[in-house]
């Protein structure tokens, strides 16, 4: 009985370090097929890094093209001419490439993953992967809202340059208004002639208890005036004696220009057009 359980006894012994034997050969077959892969990766990692950095470059023009379609798509909405059906076809054609690229860079960031696992520094590389990686998403994600709303699309697009339309019309208006009232505010009136004319045609009064002082008619018909832009007037011809300018013109703002023998003036000279309109548009030059 005791020959027959230690038989038992040292064939389970043997069957047990013959278990744990051959886990512990698979265990270093496992680290050797690991290192060996490790050891490939660092062999060829210039050609791992050139194939990543290609693979990024197509990634990049196919951006720049999808971007191009897009924009052909809008293009195409905006002017209402091209079927939905058209519109919804380019746009899956453009999520298809998105597709192949996300693919590729699955590939590209197990890549790096071995890269970094071989103890490679390829910071900067990673970095490009993250981004392209971005840049895909969020292309994948616009077109996938566009062909969500693709039935909306052309009313989205049409309401939009409505809104355009109208924002450019309003923008229009104001600056027509705004330009409007520029030249209003540059706007003046003026007139010389003799006092006798001026009087008899209703420009000038006279005022003062004994009607010495000439004032502008305040119910004058502008009608009878020389409009001008002043910004554009510099000088008002006059040929007269005896010259009177009425209304509120500050005195340095201006001067005179005297004729021959100094006794006749033959033009008002505006040196300040600021000051000389601030207070009055309305300019009666009164001469004998």
């Amino acid at each position: 009985m005791k020959t027959v359980i230690g038989a038992i006894i040292v064939i389970a012994t043997l069957t047990s370090c013959m278990g744990e034997r051959k886990r512990n050969e698979q265990i270093i077959q496992q680290m050797t097929v690991q290192n060996d892969s490790l050891q490939y990766v660092v062999s060829n990692k210039d050609s791992i890094i050139n194939d990543a950095l290609l693979t990024i470059s197509d990634i990049a023009v196919s951006l720049n093209e999808i971007k191009r379609k897009e924009g052909l798509v809008v293009s195409q909405a905006e002017v209402g001419k091209v079927p939905k059906e058209q519109i919804k076809a380019d746009l899956n054609d453009i999520a298809a490439i998105l597709k192949e690229k996300n693919e590729q860079l699955k590939r590209l960031e197990k890549a790096t993953g071995q890269l970094s696992k071989a103890n490679v520094e390829i910071e900067g590389l990673q970095k490009l992967v993250a981004e392209m990686t971005r840049q895909v998403k969020e292309k994948d994600a616009t077109i996938a809202s566009m062909l969500k709303n693709i039935d909306n699309l052309k009313e989205e697009i049409a309401k939009l340059n409505t809104e355009i339309v109208s924002a450019e019309q309003e923008n229009q208006n104001l600056t027509q208004n705004l330009e409007q009232t520029t030249n209003d505010l540059n706007t003046a009136y003026y007139i010389a002639g003799e006092e006798k004319f001026l009087l008899e045609s209703g420009i000038l009064i006279k005022k003062g208890a004994i009607g010495r002082t000439l004032a502008v008619n305040p119910d004058l018909d502008k009608s009878k005036l020389t409009k001008i832009d002043i910004r554009n007037v510099d000088r008002i011809e006059i040929k007269g004696k005896k010259v009177e300018i009425i209304g509120s013109f500050p005195t340095s703002s201006y001067s005179l220009e005297e004729g021959e023998g100094k006794k006749e003036i033959n033009a008002l000279l505006i040196q300040d057009k600021e000051a000389f309109w601030k207070n009055d548009k309305i300019l009666v030059i009164s001469y004998k």
